[in-house]
Order: structure tokens, then sequence, then C-alpha cells
């Protein structure tokens, strides 16, 4: 009925690979979904009309036009960020498959140095 951290760890280990590999295919799906964006907004963009009566008409329609190119940037800009972070974490966790943890191997080389220090 109930599960031991060990059998859990032990599922979880079994799992990586997939894990891995899926953190790699969602960061390939928010790159290229950013890229489609930014194909479709090129694409379809047509120069505003800056007529008014004013000058100070022209310079909020400007300025306004500005604002949304300027939150479409940014809106890419990060979604393809995410992409290439949940890339980098992925490819670094199927790099680092079946080698020790960074604490593990900390641990394993302060103890040779350790015993050098005693049997001086």
């Amino acid at each position: 009925m109930f599960t031991s951290g060990v059998d859990i760890k032990m599922d979880l280990i079994k799992r990586a690979p997939l894990i891995f590999l899926a953190l790699i295919l969602l960061g390939l799906v928010f790159i290229v979904l950013a890229v489609s964006i930014a194909l479709s907004s090129f694409y379809s963009y047509r120069l505003p009309g800056i007529e008014g009566s004013g000058i100070e008409e022209a310079v909020v329609k400007l300025v306004n036009t500005l604002v949304d190119i300027a939150v479409r940037l940014g809106f890419l800009g990060i979604t393809v960020w995410a992409g290439s972070l949940l890339i980098g974490h992925g490819i670094k966790g199927l790099k680092s498959e079946g080698k020790p943890c960074e604490g593990e191997e900390k641990r394993s080389e302060e103890k040779p140095e350790s015993k050098m220090r005693e049997e001086k």
C-alpha cells in the first residue's frame, strides 16, 4: 500500500532521461512558438497611418505603436529565454546522467586531502 522513499527515488532515477528529454522538447516548443509568432507578426504588420489634426495626435499614435512593438518583443524575448533555459537544463541533466551528484564529488575529493594531512 505504501511505498518507501527508496522505491520512489529509484522510480525517479529510471524516469530521469524521460524528464530531461521532456524539458528539451518543451524548450524547443517555446522557441518554435516564439519564431512562428514573430514571423506571423512580421508578415502581417501594417504601418500605422499617422494622420491627425495636430502634432499631438501624431505623437500619441506613434508612441502607442512603439509601446505595442516593445511589448511584443519583450514577450518573444522572454519566451525564447525560457525555452533556452529548459533546453540547457535538459541537456545538462542528460550529460550528468549516471555521474555522482556535485555534493558527492566534493566529499570524495576532500577525503584524500584530509588523509594526506593526517599522514604528514
